[in-house]
């Protein structure tokens, strides 16, 4: 048989994984009823959240089976031991709901949303600068990226090229012939958007 520490800790876990499994449930179901596709979360955010999921219900576990041994252990601890030894885990608990609450948050926040596309201006020649317009994102903390795209003379197929990040792009001899695009990544907690522009016309030598 186990001993009555072991045990009360046992139970204690059991109980906490109960508990938690019902409230992750009715969370889970929170979210949903507010809209959120939750398999779309950022991989990030879910990793986030089981830890912190696990974190707590080992802290609650931890935390019931304190109670019953204080409770019930003979001479019962004193009251300096019972305070600091409460104290501690009532900090534990609060950081990870605070974590928690934070990844809930950032899940319920809007993904980004280009509200006008791209577009490109400039002088389709080799040598000269293209510039990119990232066009208009919501909400403000949206965080934008580039990439530009060298295509063929129908627009079909389309590869990055190498070392192009920036709003401007200086045409090259090899891209005599093709057609450009300009590409724009939104990123923010909620996810990322991808929107690209026109073709430019032919690149002319």
């Amino acid at each position: 048989m186990a001993p009555p520490g072991l045990l009360g800790l046992l139970v204690g876990i059991v109980v906490a994984i109960a508990v938690g499994i019902v409230a992750l449930i009715a969370l889970g179901l929170v979210l949903v009823i507010a809209g959120v596709h939750l398999f779309s979360v950022h991989e990030t955010h879910v990793i986030t959240l089981l830890s912190g999921g696990a974190s707590l219900l080992t802290f609650a576990g931890v935390a019931v089976w304190w109670v019953t041994k204080s409770l019930f252990m003979r001479p019962r601890p004193s009251g300096r031991r019972l305070g600091a030894g409460g104290a501690v885990m009532a900090m534990g608990v609060g950081c990870i709901v605070a974590g928690t609450a934070y990844v809930y948050r950032s899940a319920l926040a809007s993904a980004p949303e280009n509200e006008r596309l791209p577009a490109v201006s400039g002088v389709v020649r080799v040598g000269s600068i293209l510039r990119g317009d990232p066009g208009r994102w919501e909400p403000s903390d949206v965080k934008l990226s580039y990439r530009w795209k060298r295509c063929d003379h129908s627009s079909r197929r389309c590869r990055p090229i190498l070392g192009a990040r920036r709003r401007t792009y200086r045409l090259r001899l090899t891209d005599a012939g093709a057609r450009l695009q300009f590409a724009v990544v939104g990123r923010n907690d909620a996810g990322k958007t991808v929107v690209i522009s026109e073709a430019t016309g032919l690149v002319r030598r």
